[in-house]
């Protein structure tokens, strides 16, 4: 009898501790997305997998689960009236009103106000982004009849935008670093900080932080890309150059020049952004020691050939055409781009990642 007891007493132990977090979503929806389906997914490796789904009666829709911790799922509907929206996952009674002509409103506990700011400061830069005629603008920058000056104009100004919409979301992120939404908001906004940095933070979080999918995939990158960090000899690696000829990093790296290894593909508009200001530093210090070299994460030759000729790019170029596959991208633990390593003429890594006249500036230190 004790030991059935004793049993017992472990099972009921062992299913409070694994007790989910309980929630229900009561949805208001407009009268005419009636008999419509709405469907609500989570990220799961990286990819948003559907979970649940409900018809919308009388205007309204309702969902109830069960999932491990606080969480942010995201609530959608395919049709003409289609919507995307973010919801929180936690042990309260959540409201999601869909009617209004803005942002979808959410009310329940403290993770949804978190959710609902978030929500508000994107709207605003979206709003901003309308009104500015980023759409239009995005259609004048590619095409080729835009003069190079008109683009540079328009670069600026997307940067500009992009930036501002960054460091609110990095303020957003400072202040929810022990929820669910800092750990939401982390993979976005670790750029803002260095490896070091970066790595510093997750380990240094709380529990639920450290444990949301996204953040544990940063740190399994951050792991990855140490081969990165500044005072580490450089890892070669070999593949074919634009013609077809077996080429090894070494060839290029590490023999009295300083050299930018450049990860890009022709697909890759921020890398197509970037590449005026990496143009005009290697036209500045070519002549003086710097070299670049090109490592290409694109599948098909031809996209990759072209953009070399469109993007004027006249330094050496590599590629083994295999995508976010490729043997550098994967011995350097890439796994965004434009990525850069500036390497130094001794073949020891400097710094990575310069964006605008960063590099510029660097080199003019180093090569006075």
């Amino acid at each position: 009898m004790k030991r059935f007891v004793f049993v017992c007493s472990m099972l009921c132990m062992s299913l409070a501790s694994f007790a989910g977090v309980k929630y229900t979503i009561l949805g208001k929806a407009p009268q005419e997305m009636n008999g419509e389906k709405v469907y609500l997914s989570m990220m799961s490796k990286n990819t948003r997998v559907p979970q649940d789904s409900a018809r919308i009666e009388n205007g309204a829709f309702v969902f109830k689960g069960e999932t491990e911790r606080n969480d942010i799922a995201s609530i959608y509907q395919r049709s003409e009236h289609g919507f995307y929206a973010l919801v929180a996952l936690e042990e309260a009674t959540i409201t999601l009103d869909l009617t209004g002509k803005d942002f979808p409103v959410q009310s329940g506990g403290t993770l949804s106000e978190r959710l609902n700011e978030y929500a508000d400061t994107m709207a605003a830069y979206n709003r901003e982004a309308a009104s500015l005629g980023i759409d239009k603008m995005a259609d004048e920058f590619r095409n080729p009849q835009t003069s190079d000056a008109r683009k540079k104009e328009l670069i600026e100004v997307f940067n500009s935008v992009r930036d501002r919409r960054s460091q609110a979301m990095n303020s957003l992120f400072v202040k929810n670093k022990d929820n669910v939404l800092g750990a939401y908001l982390f993979p976005s906004v670790k750029g803002f900080y260095s490896e070091d940095e970066a790595e510093q933070l997750i380990l240094s979080a709380g529990k639920d932080f450290q444990e949301y999918p996204s953040v544990k995939r940063v740190l399994a990158q951050l792991n990855a890309g140490k081969a990165r960090r500044s005072g580490n000899r450089f890892a070669d690696f070999e593949m074919e150059d634009k013609e077809g000829n077996m080429r090894k990093l070494s060839e290029f790296v590490g023999n009295g020049k300083y050299v930018l290894v450049d990860f890009w593909a022709s697909w890759c508009g921020p890398c197509r952004a970037e590449m005026p200001h990496v143009k005009a530093a290697y036209e500045k210090f070519h002549d003086k020691g710097f070299e670049i070299v090109g490592v290409s994460l694109d599948n098909k030759k031809e996209a990759w050939l072209k953009a070399i000729e469109q993007l004027g790019m006249p330094w050496p170029q590599l590629s083994d055409l295999k995508g976010w596959q490729n043997a550098g991208a994967q011995k350097y633990g890439v796994n965004s781009i434009p990525c850069t390593l500036l390497v130094s003429p001794e073949g020891i890594i400097i710094g990575s990642n310069y964006r605008g006249n960063q590099l510029e500036q660097k080199l003019g230190e180093l090569l006075k």
